[in-house]
C-alpha cells in the first residue's frame, strides 16, 4: 500500500523537494516522492505549485486577486517553468 500523507507530512516533504532542488541534488526528488499514494504526490505539487504562484505574485508585484491578476501570475509562472526547463534558470 502506497504511502498517505497528512497535511503537515505534505509540507514536510514538498519543502524538502524544494531544498533537493535548491541544493542541486536533483537525483534525491525521485526518492522523496516513490512510494506515496497518487493523492500525497498530488499533494505535494500543489504545495509547491502554490508556493511558485505566491512567490512570482511576491515578486513581480501582481495581485492575483483579480482575473487579470491570475492570468499574469500563471503567465509569469509559465515562463519561469520554460526557463527552467530550457537550462536558463537565472530568472
Amino acid at each position: 500500500m502506497r504511502e498517505q500523507l497528512n497535511e503537515t507530512e505534505t509540507i514536510t516533504r514538498a519543502l524538502a523537494v524544494l531544498a533537493a532542488v535548491a541544493e542541486d541534488r536533483y537525483d534525491d526528488v525521485e526518492p522523496l516522492l516513490d512510494g506515496l499514494a497518487r493523492s500525497s504526490v498530488a499533494g505535494v505539487i500543489r504545495a509547491l505549485a502554490g508556493l511558485t504562484v505566491d512567490s512570482v505574485a511576491l515578486l513581480r508585484g501582481l495581485d492575483y486577486e483579480t482575473p487579470e491578476g491570475r492570468a499574469e501570475v500563471a503567465d509569469q509562472a509559465r515562463r519561469l517553468v520554460m526557463r527552467e526547463l530550457a537550462g536558463d534558470g537565472d530568472g
